[in-house]
């Protein structure tokens, strides 16, 4: 499919620290526009687990242009309406349909995607584009650079590019260094609970089988996310959690929860925020 992105007059050198969704899509869009693209990503490679993803049409049609639907439908599945539920009663709260004509205005499609999926096209993506990404490396600090900005890694190599773009995350070194000062976002005082269960194993109790064989939902595995207040959320002993810990769910008080919702980690691998 042909790329919509323009090739750049000037080419530059680009540093792109964190390669998560969004330093992998950056990157590959920089490199089809012709600018040489490094990505800087700490964890040790590929394939973290993080549970799903709602794809909504603003974003499903720009992965679409550049991999093909056919492509995109190998990981993908189509959402066509989203049901609420009283989780305690079992009662249909209400539904959001999401119509074929008002998709076509979008331009896209509301899909669901494993996060990890979406993560391997979009490092599929950007490796083929001519992105170099290096796995591993931690970034300790970023330097603007007379004439170069820097960044140094923990093994004490500098590196210098002409531009340095940051996609580090909720806690990122490149947004404090920009500002001057520490990020002033205020923590939002909830912990989520993530994951994926299989929906052979949701078949298993009545009151979730109903779920795994909805219309509106994968057959094959079923995406969650459960929050709840938690005062300790964000706070400095916690800042460093991610969504790419994974915890045991025996560690986890779900006394709040109501019975059917503390099924569904119960019977699936979960990663904790």
């Amino acid at each position: 499919m042909p790329s919509t992105i323009k090739e750049a007059s000037l080419k530059l050198d680009f540093i792109v620290v964190g390669g998560g969704l969004a330093g992998f899509a950056v990157a590959y869009a920089l490199c089809k526009a012709g600018h040489r693209v490094r990505v800087l990503e700490k964890h040790p490679s590929l394939g973290m687990p993080a549970g799903g993803l709602r794809v909504p049409p603003n974003m499903s049609k720009i992965l679409k242009n550049w991999v093909g639907e056919e492509e995109l439908r190998k990981t993908a599945v189509r959402n066509v309406g989203t049901p609420w539920y009283d989780m305690d009663t079992g009662e249909q709260m209400g539904y959001a349909e999401w119509k074929p004509a008002v998709m076509e205005e979008t331009g896209g499609e509301f899909l669901m995607m494993k996060h990890e999926d979406v993560h391997r096209l979009l490092h599929t993506l950007a490796i083929a584009a001519g992105a170099k990404i290096q796995f591993g490396a931690t970034v300790t600090s970023v330097t603007p650079g007379d004439p170069k900005p820097l960044v140094t890694l923990a093994t004490g190599e500098t590196l210098m590019a002409d531009v340095i773009i940051g996609a580090d995350g909720s806690t990122s070194m490149v947004r404090r260094m920009v500002l001057g000062r520490e990020d002033d976002a205020e923590p939002g005082g909830f912990t989520v609970f993530g994951g994926s269960v299989s929906a052979d194993e949701m078949k298993k109790y009545p009151e979730l089988e109903k779920w795994a064989t909805s219309e509106e939902h994968a057959k094959k595995e079923f995406a969650l996310q459960l929050y709840w207040p938690d005062e300790d959320s964000g706070t400095t002993e916690n800042d460093k959690e991610s969504w790419h810990d994974v915890v045991s769910v025996d560690t986890v008080n779900f006394d709040s929860c109501s019975p059917k919702s503390v099924k569904f980690p119960l019977i699936g691998e979960c990663s904790l925020e």
